[in-house]
Formats: structure tokens, sequence, C-alpha cells
């Protein structure tokens, strides 16, 4: 019963802190909150949920967020920067798989 009392603290926090990453790269770039859910093709009360740590951002929204932004998705769900060698071995990984 803790563990679950745990990861929901848990999931709650990385939320809050992803909602926070988001709305200071929206304010930063001159956004109105209106303009960013155009582009993400949702409505301002859902986003607002996003923003606020309550709702989660589905994979489709990340990487429009990614290409508005110019951003790495690793920065906006855990707040680090890839490091160019993850890039590259991903890069190498994907192209040997064609």
């Amino acid at each position: 019963m803790r563990l679950l009392l745990d990861s929901a603290k848990l999931k709650k926090k990385i939320l809050a802190e992803i909602g926070n990453r988001l709305r200071g790269l929206r304010e930063q770039a001159g956004y109105t909150v209106a303009e960013l859910c155009a582009l993400l093709n949702t409505t301002e009360t859902h986003y607002m949920g996003i923003e606020n740590g309550e709702y989660c951002l589905s994979c489709d929204r990340m990487i429009t967020i990614k290409g508005v932004f110019g951003i790495e998705l690793n920065w906006l769900i855990c707040g680090e920067e890839s490091t160019p060698g993850d890039t590259v071995m991903y890069h190498e990984t994907t192209l040997g798989e064609s």
C-alpha cells in the first residue's frame, strides 16, 4: 500500500515539473495559452491542466512541443540534457535496423 502512495506522489511531482518546464517554454517564447493550444490541438482547460501537473502529455503533443520549441524531450520529461553520444548511438542503432 505504501508503495502505491509513494508512486502516486512521485507521479504528481513529475507531472508538476513537466508542467513548470512547459510553462516556462511557452512564456519565454511569447506564446499565449490559446496560441499553444491551437498548435497542440487541445482545449485551454486541458492544456492548463498539463501546465498545472494534473494531466499527462501525450506522445503526439510532446513531439509537437519538441518541434515548436526545438528542445530535447529528455529535458522536458526529466529536466536533463541529452549528451551528444546518446543521440549518435540512437541514430546508429536506428539506421542499422533498416
